[in-house]
């Protein structure tokens, strides 16, 4: 580069580039949060349909294996979401059991909220 080339570039820099700074990361930053709002969207329409229901026995016998060979479980509530849709099954292992009920992290689930429980395969 010779010094025409570089007083050139410095003219370009200090008088005519603008850095559109803040501008050009709000458009990096609407396109994720655009991408994020759709997938959501897709999230959301995606239908369940009501899993079968297990007895009592069953469920107890279910929460045994699993406990027991650390496998994890699919449950369905027997209840729908606040917008009147079956709710999404869960996908959890089991931190404990009783004859009543079962614990998910620190969430207390009785049997009888639950419509199905099977070990996940």
């Amino acid at each position: 580069m010779n010094k025409e080339d570089i007083q050139r570039a410095k003219t370009f820099f200090e008088q005519d580039y603008h850095d559109r700074g803040k501008i050009k990361w709000n458009g990096f930053f609407l396109s994720d949060h655009t991408q994020k709002i759709n997938q959501n969207k897709e999230d959301r329409t995606t239908l369940h349909e009501w899993l079968d229901e297990t007895p009592v026995h069953e469920m107890q016998r279910v929460c045994q294996e699993a406990f027991v060979n650390y496998r994890s479980i699919i449950l369905q509530l027997n209840s729908t979401t606040s917008d009147m849709t079956v709710p999404e099954p869960i996908h959890a292992l089991i931190r404990s059991f009783n004859e009543e009920g079962l614990w998910i992290d620190k969430n207390y689930y009785p049997f009888e909220l639950i419509r199905h429980l099977e070990v996940k395969i």
